[in-house]
């Protein structure tokens, strides 16, 4: 790994090339008519026993934010986009199920997927709606976001009050929600927060945030800093993309973490494109993990499928999480794998001067 930029290698130009074309193919030929992307819920991490459709927005919004690094995929991201557009709701913010979803309604508004979603919408020409009042009014005393947006967790401004009124009667709902899974009305998850700073940008909202990511980074607890990411190659991807845009002074501490934990990349596919998607965020080139990349790419374009997040893990009453129990879901297909692997060669591509 090294910034240093090579020549031009036709080879290595066409191998990208190729790889990028096979599976933008696939993505497209598999998305749905509304644009929406596949996902599946499983009991197993690596997605391989019981697997579910679970029509998720989370999914979509998150490979549309991938697919903004590949030119190829505009097709794709477009109608990714215009499903994210059809299932915003009147305030501007989602849900983690999709409206076809029966469960949709069961759960209140999230600002994961808001914020996801409308990074998405945003980078990609479409008006990001007006949810920055609700989402800057959800904050805790540290100045870090909550998760959820639930009456009584932030009782300013006009649209959160407006937002507030409209959720009363959803109240019973809630309750069975967060007394039948681990979330917590006060949750305040790492990952989270990294993608709401990443979604709002520059602004006093930030500081508390990075301080509290850094922290993270710096002792080494990506794995115990979020209810419902614990996988460190995941964790570290989203933190690095919001420090790399708002705290460009985070280099040697970022850099210096990436060097203990890349030199393999990961055990999958998956995960090997995370951590180059991470250290492409500070101008490091993963020659050795694109190879593994190109050479991992399945026949039909894409490469094996493997959890990105999962249904919640108790808290700790002194910090940190236990582990999930047996039963709870983990969401992830072939298609946010291959979005995520897609992102790592078109960086790649751009930043090694191949093109």
């Amino acid at each position: 790994m090294n910034a240093t930029r090579p020549s031009p290698d036709p080879t290595v130009l066409s191998n990208l090339d190729r790889a990028i074309a096979r599976g933008v193919a696939w993505l497209a030929g598999s998305q749905r008519a509304d644009g929406e992307f596949d996902v599946y819920a499983s009991l197993a991490p690596d997605l391989t026993l019981g697997c579910n459709l679970d029509p998720s927005i989370f999914p979509t919004a998150v490979m549309a934010q991938a697919l903004g690094h590949v030119p190829e995929a505009d097709g794709p991201r477009g109608r990714a986009l215009a499903f994210l557009v059809s299932e915003r709701d009147r305030f501007g913010l989602w849900r983690h199920w999709a409206r076809r979803n029966p469960l949709s309604a069961s759960l209140p508004p999230d600002l994961d997927d808001t914020a996801c979603a409308s990074d998405a919408l945003g980078r990609g020409g479409y008006d990001p709606g007006t949810n920055r009042e609700i989402l800057l009014g959800n904050r805790d005393r540290h100045g870090r976001f909550r998760t959820w947006l639930v009456p009584g967790t932030g009782w300013t401004g006009h649209d959160r009050l407006t937002l507030t009124a409209s959720q009363l009667r959803h109240i019973p709902v809630y309750v069975k929600f967060f007394q039948s899974t681990s979330a917590s009305l006060d949750d305040v998850d790492a990952v989270v927060n990294a993608n709401v700073i990443h979604y709002l940008g520059e602004g006093d909202h930030v500081r508390p945030v990075v301080a509290w990511l850094k922290t993270i980074i710096e002792e080494g607890r990506e794995a115990q800093c979020d209810r419902w990411y614990d996988t460190p190659c995941v964790v570290r991807y989203f933190i690095s993309r919001a420090l790399r845009k708002l705290a460009p002074d985070a280099r040697p501490l970022m850099t210096a973490r990436l060097a203990e934990t890349a030199l393999s990349g990961g055990e999958s596919a998956f995960e090997t494109a995370l951590t180059a998607c991470s250290l492409l965020d500070w101008d490091l080139l993963p020659h050795d993990l694109i190879h593994t990349l190109l050479a991992d790419q399945g026949e039909d374009g894409t490469w094996q499928r493997q959890a990105l997040y999962h249904g919640g893990r108790a808290r700790r009453p002194g910090g940190g999480f236990a582990n999930p129990v047996p039963d709870t879901p983990h969401w992830g297909s072939d298609g946010l794998t291959t979005a995520f692997c897609l992102e790592a060669i078109a960086r790649y591509r751009a930043i090694s001067g191949a093109t």
